[in-house]
């Protein structure tokens, strides 16, 4: 009999030894860009550093951007990020936020997912006077697949919190509604194409008041390329204001290179 306990013991302490350990969320997560869900894997941390400059201004300017996002659950991922409006100036001109993505339904043909975060913007959006914005973002992302392609579509809405820093930095919402197309040219490099319309209302009144005369019509191409699991190389060219009222006024020509670590 004690052998017999003895044996189970031993199989049992074999059994759990030989166990499978779980996967490793870097190297289960997609290399084509197309089948990538909305939300992170569970325990899986990923960090974006991205550059963006035009040399459409006087003297040249340049962005520069970094994001963190760690995937609480298969479902939930949470994300801060931080945006120099100017590298020159970047006490100056800023962005912070704080966002929450939750995937709300999901399967291969669609998935769809609920945004919510908070946005302070510090000189953000005027360079002649300074001043603190803040907004909370509300929105939710759609993403259609069929074969190579795939189709995103991101409506959000910042509604400005309280009044602005001074009368010359009124609070300003804001509408968007990104589009992009993005095609599987391989099992490690995708293109992509971005286009949609977004606009702001005037001096914090009612959220579509202003819209009509503040609209752009962005159009954008890029290409993604999956490195190694743990590594993505991007780069992207956009004329943030190709239609609408303020294509008269600005003529930007953007080129975003960027990359994303993942852990």
């Amino acid at each position: 009999m004690k052998l017999l306990m003895i044996s189970i013991v031993l199989a049992a302490s074999a059994g759990t030894a030989l166990a499978d350990p779980p996967p490793d969320p870097v190297t289960t997560w997609s290399s084509e860009l197309t089948e990538r869900p909305l939300t992170l894997s569970s325990q899986l941390f990923e960090v974006r550093v991205d550059s963006t400059s035009d040399s459409t201004v006087v003297g040249g300017w340049a962005e520069l951007g970094v994001s963190a996002a760690y995937g609480v659950t298969d479902r939930f991922t949470l994300e801060v990020a931080h945006h120099c409006g100017d590298i020159g100036a970047c006490a100056d001109s800023s962005e912070t936020a704080l966002h929450a993505l939750y995937s709300i339904a999901r399967s291969h043909a669609l998935e769809v997912a609920v945004l919510a975060g908070v946005e302070r913007y510090e000189n953000y959006f005027d360079f002649f006077e300074s001043g603190t914005r803040r907004s909370l973002q509300l929105g939710a992302t759609f993403k259609l697949r069929a074969g190579q392609l795939a189709l995103v579509v991101a409506p959000s809405v910042n509604l400005a919190l309280g009044p602005g820093s001074d009368e010359y930095i009124p609070q300003v919402s804001t509408v968007k509604v990104p589009v992009t197309l993005e095609y599987q040219a391989t099992s490690r490099i995708a293109a992509y194409a971005r286009t949609g319309i977004g606009g702001s209302t005037a001096d914090n009144s009612a959220l579509l008041v202003g819209f009509a005369q503040s609209f752009s019509v962005p159009l954008a191409v890029g290409t993604l390329v999956d490195v190694t699991h743990r590594c993505d190389l991007g780069a992207e060219l956009a004329y943030p204001y190709s239609l609408g009222p303020e294509s008269t006024v600005f003529h930007d020509r953007q080129i975003d290179l960027y990359a994303q670590l993942r852990w």
